[in-house]
């Protein structure tokens, strides 16, 4: 059975809509964009080093 006295002494209020702003434009966090900007930067990254390790040789169009 649900004992009211006891959940009235858990609630707490929620955030007015201006205290919520303040509290998402505050964050820190990073989001799904800033993870997939990551990701490409490391996607560059490792294709640059692996472009100045390989020697790519020219193909003779008569061979074909």
């Amino acid at each position: 059975m649900i004992n009211f006295d006891e959940e009235i002494k858990k609630f707490a209020p929620s955030l007015e809509v201006d205290q919520v702003e303040n509290e998402v434009i505050n964050e820190n966090g990073s989001d799904m964009t800033d993870a997939l900007l990551a990701l490409i930067e490391q996607n560059k990254q490792l294709e640059l080093r692996l472009r100045s390790q390989v020697q790519v040789m020219p193909i003779d169009p008569g061979t074909y």
